[in-house]
């Protein structure tokens, strides 16, 4: 019987020794979500970075605090669960400490990054004031100055640009862009147009020399300054904008982020219909997005670009036209439809060689009707749309 309840207490000695060997650690944890979003499998992936994150704050573990956070945050994010994202951001800010009066360029660049991500999620929910400062947050970061997450402070500015390093002024121009969308918000549009044009300018300039990674934000800088200037009816200098634009287009390497973004207008019927069914078709592979013009709400998406909305990756919503396209609600005076176009190739998105022509076509009496021009023909130098409904 001795040897019995000898035996029977190593047993379990071994056991708990074995268990507290896999416990797991912010850094195991860490790895074994990396492991998963290499897999593909990120959703599973950003709940167990998530939990590298909590166990880093509990380890006391500042580094990983920052790096399984900021993954963790961008994981949701990418999975479209912007909010979600925004509140895990604000939870990391909160959660790493501010030690040194002045930040290093890697720790302002994770904290600019987080700011934005904080800035987006309030956005979604409506908090304009909120998401606003949150943006003001994140200039002040790229000051180099530890802000908290509450934190307030000037906008960033142009002139700034020149003063940066050039790892962070990437981060400029993505905040320019966004200071004159508040703007423009808040009732300000001469203030918002006069932001954008200073930006436009610069990042015209500076744009040929500039490393391929870092053109985007200025590229969409530019894009929101022609888009503005067309809703302020300044027609032709919309269409010179766009025109230079798209010329630059060519420029941009094939990146899930790089794209280029215009409007599509539709005359309105005098049916009484309340939208159209509407898509464009592309000869060659071209993610393209559909967003109401008015209110920027995301109303389809074309994974491929073929106009067949129902494989995988796409996206449509119920409408009344029980058709899987884009539903355009008819609004008055005018309605439009915003597109974005994203290379799916590292081929650039307008050949230099050849126009790629989008057909552009609406559902009408149960078929698909495309008009003698109904058609966006995309170039380097021009981008001719299509102006009336087929």
């Amino acid at each position: 019987m001795k040897k019995i309840a000898c035996c029977i207490v190593i047993v379990i000695v071994v056991f708990s020794a074995s268990r507290a060997a896999a416990a797991s650690t912010c850094i195991s944890e860490y790895f074994h979500a990396d492991a998963l979003a290499k897999t593909g499998h990120l959703a599973d992936a950003a709940t167990a970075m998530e939990h590298a994150f909590h166990l880093a704050v509990d380890e006391g573990n500042q580094p990983y605090v920052g790096s399984a956070g900021s993954r963790a945050a961008f994981m949701r994010y990418a999975l479209d669960q912007v909010p979600e994202a925004g509140r895990l951001a604000r939870e990391v800010l909160d959660k790493l400490v501010l030690s040194e009066p002045k930040l290093s360029f890697a720790d302002a660049t994770q904290r600019a990054d987080l700011f934005g991500l904080v800035e987006r999620g309030l956005l979604m929910e409506g908090q304009i004031g909120a998401a606003w400062q949150a943006n003001r947050a994140a200039a002040e970061t790229l000051r180099q100055k530890p802000v908290g997450v509450n934190a307030d402070g000037p906008a960033i500015r142009v002139a700034e640009l020149d003063t940066l390093p050039r790892e962070m002024r990437d981060f400029a121009w993505r905040l320019l862009e966004r200071e004159a969308e508040y703007l423009d918000l808040a009732g300000h549009s001469p203030e918002a147009l006069a932001m954008l044009a200073a930006t436009a300018n610069k990042a015209a300039a500076e744009m040929p020399t500039m490393p391929v990674a870092q053109r985007f934000y200025p590229f969409k800088a530019r894009a929101a300054y022609a888009q503005m200037l067309d809703f302020l009816g300044w027609k032709q200098l919309a269409i010179a904008t766009q025109e230079a634009l798209l010329l630059d287009a060519g420029t941009l390497e094939a990146n899930p982020f790089h794209s280029i973004t215009f409007t599509h207008q539709l005359a309105v019927p005098d049916d009484g219909a309340p939208g159209v069914a509407f898509r464009l078709r592309s000869p060659a592979p071209l993610r393209i997005e559909y967003y109401d013009s008015s209110s920027g709400h995301l109303l389809a998406i074309d994974a491929n670009g073929n106009g067949d909305f129902s494989e995988e990756g796409d996206l449509h919503l119920s409408n009344p036209s029980g058709v899987a396209a884009a539903w355009i609600p008819f609004t008055l005076p005018r309605t439009a439809v915003e597109i974005r176009i994203f290379a799916l190739t590292r081929e650039p998105l307008f050949p230099a060689s050849k126009a790629t022509v989008l057909s552009a076509e609406v559902h009408r009496d149960g078929i698909w009707t495309k008009g003698r021009r109904g058609c966006v023909r995309l170039t380097r130098r021009v981008a001719a749309a299509s102006r009336r409904r087929p």
